[in-house]
């Protein structure tokens, strides 16, 4: 026979019980919802990744192939840039990235004139290359865009340093033009989770404003140089970046 003792000892338990279950459900659910807003790194998420691209541009669309003039200027690229990335809270993170970039340039015979009408020359069918080295530092603002958190929206404030080398032509004919750039820039993008701990990511600059210094040269001569701010909003398609990532 029960006791009343007993029978108050075994609502205890059971409420124990209960308070333990109620416990590790909410713990379970708290989990499932973070692993449900995998879009959204949580603080201490760090990234590591790489985008790599290759393609047939023209300096329509691209603003490094202008070298010292508007030029007809078509190229083949191929750019590899590796990447870091750490959130300091949910939503944000700061990262930086490193880009290497190297385009075959094609271009018909014209007339270049290099910062002054004195400073001029012809080039006939001319190829030449491009050499690209540039570091970013970047802070991202993420948001989620499904529950299940496998797509997101993200903004992009990038500050980056380029150093650019072109060689065109080649013999008595032979040019260099060497750039400095420092920039700010606008990226919006967007990140897909294709398993719980990899994404990919694309994004596209939008928004720039840029301190450019360039000199050129003409047989190892230098031959002028010249520096300016540039700003705007026109898409270039070296500012599209596609890359995949590794969560951790």
């Amino acid at each position: 026979m029960m006791t009343r003792q007993s029978f108050i000892s075994l609502l205890a338990c059971a409420a124990l019980f209960a308070c333990t279950v109620t416990e590790l459900s909410a713990r379970d659910t708290a989990s499932q919802e973070r692993f449900e807003r995998r879009t959204v790194l949580y603080r201490g998420e760090k990234t590591v990744g790489a985008s790599i691209m290759s393609a047939n541009v023209t300096s329509a669309n691209s603003e490094a192939l202008l070298v010292v003039g508007d030029l007809d200027v078509t190229g083949k690229f191929f750019r590899i840039a590796p990447s870091f990335e750490c959130a300091y809270r949910d939503n944000a993170s700061m990262g930086i990235r490193l880009s290497y970039l190297r385009a075959a340039l094609d271009l018909s015979s014209v007339d270049l004139s290099l910062f002054s009408s004195d400073l001029s020359f012809s080039l006939d069918d001319a190829v030449g290359t491009l050499n690209s080295f540039k570091a970013v530092v970047f802070h991202r603002n993420y948001i989620g865009l499904s529950k299940k958190g496998s797509v997101g929206l993200f903004l992009e404030e990038g500050l980056s340093y380029t150093h650019a080398t072109t060689d065109l032509g080649t013999g008595d004919s032979a040019t260099r033009d060497v750039r400095q750039r420092f920039m700010l820039s606008l990226s919006p993008g967007v990140i897909l989770y294709i398993l719980p701990f990899v994404s990919i990511d694309a994004s596209i600059g939008i928004a720039d404003l840029a301190f450019v210094t360039s000199s050129a040269s003409k047989n190892g001569q230098t031959d002028g140089s010249r520096w300016q701010f540039k700003a705007g909003f026109k898409l270039d398609v070296l500012n599209l970046n596609f890359g995949i990532h590794y969560h951790f």
